[in-house]
This record gives structure tokens, C-alpha cells and sequence, in this order.
């Protein structure tokens, strides 16, 4: 009975070690999504800046 408890517990410490390794990985995977949005909403502002600048310049030749 004992050794069953044993291995139970065991198992038990097993898996609550697995599930914090996921938590953890989950968390950096969040991280570097949230990173990546940002770094994407920059690059779209500049693209949006340069579209701007650039229809400025055509506009000028058009006239």
C-alpha cells in the first residue's frame, strides 16, 4: 500500500513538473507574440508614413 502511495505521489510530481514547464513556455510563447505585434504595428506605421510621403512626391509630378 505504501509503495502505491509512493508511486502515486510520485506520478503526481511528475506531472505538476510537466504542466509548469508548459505554463512556462506558453508564457514565453505570449511574450514573444506580444513582442512581435509590437514590432509589427511599428513597421506598419513607417510603411503607412512612406506610402504617404511617396503619394506626395507622385502627386507632385502628376500636376
Amino acid at each position: 500500500m505504501s509503495q502505491q502511495i509512493s508511486q502515486a505521489t510520485s506520478e503526481q510530481l511528475t506531472a505538476g513538473e510537466d504542466s509548469a514547464k508548459r505554463i512556462i513556455n506558453i508564457s514565453a510563447t505570449a511574450e514573444n507574440t506580444a513582442s512581435v505585434s509590437h514590432s509589427s504595428h511599428a513597421t506598419s506605421a513607417q510603411i503607412q508614413m512612406l506610402t504617404k510621403n511617396l503619394q506626395k512626391e507622385v502627386q507632385e509630378f502628376s500636376i
